[in-house]
């Protein structure tokens, strides 16, 4: 007899009546999402360095190296270039 999977569609409703708690209609900050993603990573670095002489360095690297992708993508949106700021006036002294 073959063995039936269920539907990506019947496996988010199973998942909402286990978790009630996921708002599968909430509107998502792309901002707010990139930044979650970038403590993820960092958090899961520093847990990983703080096993001592277990620690793996490669997957600290490896993590930290997410980390510091997500976070140059929200650095563009989170703090202004000053070439993108304009003065109002001359700020030369006279």
């Amino acid at each position: 007899m073959a063995e039936t999977f269920p539907s990506f569609r019947d496996s988010i409703r199973n998942a909402a009546d286990i978790d009630g708690t996921i708002d599968f209609k909430a509107s998502f900050d792309s901002l707010e999402i990139m930044e979650g993603v970038t403590r993820h990573f960092f958090l899961r670095a520093l847990i990983e360095e703080s096993m001592g002489s277990q620690t793996d360095s490669n997957a600290v690297d490896s993590l930290m190296l997410k980390a510091l992708a997500a976070a140059e993508k929200v650095a563009r949106y989170r703090h202004a270039q000053l070439s993108a700021i304009k003065l109002a006036g001359d700020i030369t002294p006279r």
